[in-house]
């Protein structure tokens, strides 16, 4: 009996030996299975951490709209979520994983997509400008050549000139006649030379109503340079009595000359104002004719 007890318990010892490894080996089976996923978990985790560092920084490189902002901020909210709660399962986080990546490669996109929008916007207006630039250059250089042939067409019509020189010959000039006669007939030359027209010249020197018949000297309108020099040359400074002197008179003169061109010029040359209160501060001392101009002018 003793010996048939004693082989009991062996054989209970045995058997409880044989369960005990057997559920050891169980543990270290699910203890191996649990030690990979958590080692991928942690891969995946630090994935995420790279995204959203890559992500953050995106951010601040480049300008997104407010939709984009607020969707990755929900998104990081939630992945946050995710974080401060109970362990997710390796599979919804690596889904949570690839829809951030994707957001991520959406956002570079559109970010790329928005550079080249800008970037052929200003190709686009610097081209307008261009186009503008030259509409208005081109504008212009066509105003400019209309004008200048007009400008053409009117020195055309008008280069032809008559032109008269009215000149005070009265004593006071006698220190200026000699030069002025000199200076008149060296503009008459000039006028011809350079411009190539028809030149018509006259001369009218006035004095004062005290020196009767040479009170008005005048040559009329002539084409020949020469005459109008040797006119020229033959007048006198003399006369004039008071300070001033018959310019309304020489004036008349000159609005008699026969006129044709259509380009009328006078040089006038003198050193007195004409009689009267109107034209100078004398006083009636010094004109002798200050309260009436005897030709009624």
């Amino acid at each position: 009996a003793d010996a048939e007890r004693k082989l009991a318990e062996k054989v209970e010892s045995t058997s409880t030996s044989t369960r005990t490894r057997d559920r050891l080996a169980d543990a270290e089976r699910k203890l191996a299975e649990k030690d990979e996923p958590t080692k991928t978990s942690t891969r995946t985790r630090d994935r995420l951490a790279s995204a959203e560092k890559k992500l953050a920084e995106k951010r601040y490189s480049s300008e997104t709209s407010s939709r984009t902002r607020d969707k990755l901020a929900e998104a990081e909210r939630k992945l946050a979520e995710k974080y401060s709660g109970p362990a997710a399962t390796s599979s919804k986080t690596r889904d949570k994983l690839a829809e951030l990546e994707k957001k991520l490669a959406d956002r570079e996109t559109s970010s790329n997509t928005r550079d080249k929008l800008k970037d052929a916007e200003e190709k686009l207006a610097r081209l307008r400008m261009k186009s503008r630039k030259e509409e208005i250059s081109s504008y212009a250089l066509d105003e400019f050549e209309k004008k200048q042939m007009l400008l053409k067409k009117l020195l055309e019509k008008n280069k032809n000139a008559d032109v008269a020189f009215l000149v005070d010959c009265t004593g006071s000039m006698a220190g200026y006649i000699n030069e002025t006669k000199n200076q008149i007939q060296s503009i008459a030359s000039e006028i011809v030379e350079i411009y190539e027209n028809k030149l018509r010249i006259a001369f009218v020197g006035y004095r004062d109503h005290s020196d009767g018949a040479r009170r008005i000297e005048s040559l009329a309108f002539t084409e020949d340079v020469e005459e109008f020099k040797m006119f020229v040359n033959t007048i006198r400074a003399m006369g004039g009595g008071d300070a001033p002197e018959d310019v309304l008179g020489g004036l008349e003169a000159v609005i008699n000359l026969g006129w044709s061109s259509a380009a009328k010029v006078v040089f006038h040359v003198g050193d007195a104002p004409q009689h009267g209160e109107r034209f100078h501060d004398y006083g009636s001392y010094g004109d002798s004719y200050y309260d009436e101009e005897p030709r009624g002018l």
